[in-house]
């Protein structure tokens, strides 16, 4: 009975963190993204006070091949930061969707100055969503490897054998490995750190 209590508790958290749309976080999962957006929202902040700083208001937008999709009609994309552009729509719409505004946003922007910057081709949409897709398939066999980390440290803790957990921790490791293999992506081993 203890086994199966320390079983359960490793997989839905002691105490887990239920963000606002009710999904249930590890702790050390929500720290990293925290950290993750936050940062993100900084180097954000410091490049709208460095263009106010050098009189810029024109700016385009990154894109990249696993961006989410509902990011994907902002991407490499022209923006006025100030709105006062006859020419390019007010970053302010963007951001009003949720563009760089969401955790684990990786979207940045850089200055655009016409006749100078070269806009970058866009990424077709159905190379995106695939991409998209398989990054999101890398995250769950990250947090299936996490869960089962934290169900041996939690084994381990109350004394008790962990022989088949191992196991199918190597098992979902052989996963990972093949997965990387298969879909050319970079393994994030750091994701799968508890």
């Amino acid at each position: 009975a203890t086994k199966q209590i320390l079983s359960k508790w490793a997989e839905k958290g002691v105490p887990s963190l239920v963000d606002s749309l009710g999904r249930r976080w590890q702790p050390d999962a929500y720290v990293n993204m925290v950290v993750r957006t936050n940062s993100m929202q900084i180097a954000k902040k410091t490049q709208e006070r460095r263009a106010v700083d050098y009189g810029k208001d024109l700016i385009i937008t990154s894109q990249h091949a696993d961006q989410s999709p509902e990011h994907a009609p902002y991407a490499n994309k022209i923006y006025s930061l100030s709105g006062n552009s006859d020419k390019y729509p007010p970053f302010s719409i963007a951001q009003s969707h949720g563009f760089m505004n969401r955790p684990n946003c990786r979207h940045t922007y850089s200055f655009y100055v016409e006749g100078l910057t070269t806009k970058r081709k866009t990424i077709d949409k159905e190379q995106t969503d695939k991409s998209y897709k398989v990054s999101q398939e890398q995250r769950k066999l990250e947090r299936k490897i996490r869960a089962q980390k934290r169900q041996i440290e939690a084994l381990k803790a109350g004394g008790f054998d962990t022989v088949a957990e191992n196991a199918k921790l190597r098992g979902y490791q052989s996963d990972m490995r093949s997965f990387i293999d298969a879909s050319g992506r970079t393994r994030q081993r750091d994701r799968e750190q508890i």
